[in-house]
């Protein structure tokens, strides 16, 4: 099946729409944070500022802890606090999915350049490398019966 290599970590690719959302997300909430403290006093605001910093590192989170890794014979995505693994033998296929939204669920993909694996009794999962090629490459090295669709895509 696979050769010994050592583990690979992929970062996941970051969209320019999940950025401009997190962003908007943020200066809406400081603008009521100071709209809290005109109305409402400094102590209002500065409650409702430890609040925010408590909500806001949640995105944040997802946004640093959003990664691939290959690591002997599976694939572990993260993605903040969530985490999925999948048996690189169970995998059937993976494919660059088209159109915007997902077939169900959602998955560790931070960029709508996503790539979608497909494993078990059709379950899938999308994730977003930001080196798409790279990934690909290493995960054939690992799982060389693995099925790509598309393949004029893929190098």
């Amino acid at each position: 099946m696979s050769r010994h290599l050592p583990p690979s970590t992929y970062p996941s690719k970051v969209g320019a729409w999940f950025l401009a959302l997190l962003c908007l997300s943020l200066a809406t909430a400081v603008a009521g944070l100071i709209m809290t403290g005109v109305q409402e006093g400094l102590l209002r605001a500065a409650q409702g500022g430890f609040i925010l910093l408590g909500v806001a590192g949640f995105p944040v989170w997802i946004l640093r802890g959003t990664n691939y890794t290959l690591d002997g014979d599976r694939l572990i995505a993260r993605s903040g606090p969530f985490r999925w693994t999948i048996g690189l033998a169970g995998i059937t296929g993976v494919e660059k999915p088209h159109g915007l939204f997902r077939r169900g669920g959602s998955s560790p993909a931070l960029s709508l350049d996503r790539l979608e694996i497909s494993f078990g009794a059709g379950k899938r999962l999308t994730i977003s490398p930001e080196n798409q090629e790279q990934f690909l490459a290493d995960l054939r090295a690992r799982q060389q019966t693995l099925r790509i669709s598309n393949a004029g895509t893929f190098p």
